[in-house]
């Protein structure tokens, strides 16, 4: 019976949220229709021309992930390294090499330090 009941609530803020978020979306493409987006870290501008497509926001988002000047692009740089060595790690772990595993461990730390 629990159960149930946290399963109606969930579904009920899924769809909540759902709402929610396409009414945010449906506002920001409002109020980019007809105007220039600008990255703020590097100046790349996008729009307002025919070839721009109306989801100015998703260009921009994929802008973001490639900026070299923006900070969530060294975030995304960063993370792909970080996973490579956990890969990394797990496989020196797999082998039983300790050797392997230990300078594994090491790159990774010197990663992990910001």
């Amino acid at each position: 019976m629990e159960d149930e009941a946290v399963v109606r609530e969930t579904a009920a803020e899924k769809e909540k949220r759902g709402g929610e978020i396409g009414r945010l979306r449906d506002w920001i493409d409002d109020l980019q229709s007809g105007m220039y987006v600008n990255c703020v870290y590097c100046g790349y501008r996008y729009g307002p021309r025919e070839s721009t497509p109306a989801f100015m926001a998703d260009i921009l988002e994929a802008h973001v992930g490639e900026c070299p000047k923006h900070p969530m692009s060294t975030l995304k740089k960063r993370n792909e390294a970080l996973e490579k060595a956990l890969r990394r790690i797990c496989r020196a772990y797999e082998s039983g090499e300790r050797t392997r595993l230990d300078n594994a461990f090491c790159a990774a730390r010197k990663l992990a330090r910001p």
